[in-house]
């Protein structure tokens, strides 16, 4: 079952993109940007988990966002950023390949769902005038995460 943007926190809306796509991953969730690091592989962790990471002591799974939004992989893609995500009492870190912006969206600019077949992590998207960009509900990674954390 997918939340409603409505279930989302309120507030602003940390724009990524992964190659040319815009998403928003929720600001009050987020934690910090770091610059992108290679990640310690974990056997049998989940297709989505690069591994894990130490940020200032703390060990964390980091989760390649295009695996559950369904995008192809990209070789070309470089070290990108890593977004660190706390929800529900998990923390993890996101790959992405730029942090853009923190922007404002309007609760009714939030469009429920695309139309069609669509990835799980998708809550909805909003049409902002730096275009379409679809809107990701972390929440909705935590299954792929949670595997990998329950070996450390």
């Amino acid at each position: 079952m997918h939340p409603e943007s409505t279930d989302l926190p309120p507030g602003p809306w940390l724009l990524v993109t992964l190659g040319e796509q815009r998403y928003g991953l929720p600001v009050p969730w987020l934690r910090e940007a770091l610059p992108g690091q290679p990640a310690d592989p974990v056997p049998g962790a989940p297709p989505a988990v690069l591994g894990i990471i130490h940020v200032r002591g703390e060990v964390m799974p980091v989760v390649d966002l295009r695996v559950p939004l369904a995008m192809a992989a990209d070789a070309a893609a470089g070290p990108g950023k890593l977004v660190i995500v706390e929800v529900d009492q998990e923390r993890f870190a996101l790959q992405v390949d730029a942090v853009a912006d923190v922007v404002k969206v309007n609760a009714e600019a939030v469009e429920p769902r695309a139309i069609g077949p669509h990835p799980e992590a998708l809550c909805g998207f909003a049409r902002l005038p730096q275009g379409l960009v679809q809107l990701v509900d972390p929440r909705a990674l935590i299954p792929q995460v949670a595997p990998a954390m329950a070996e450390h």
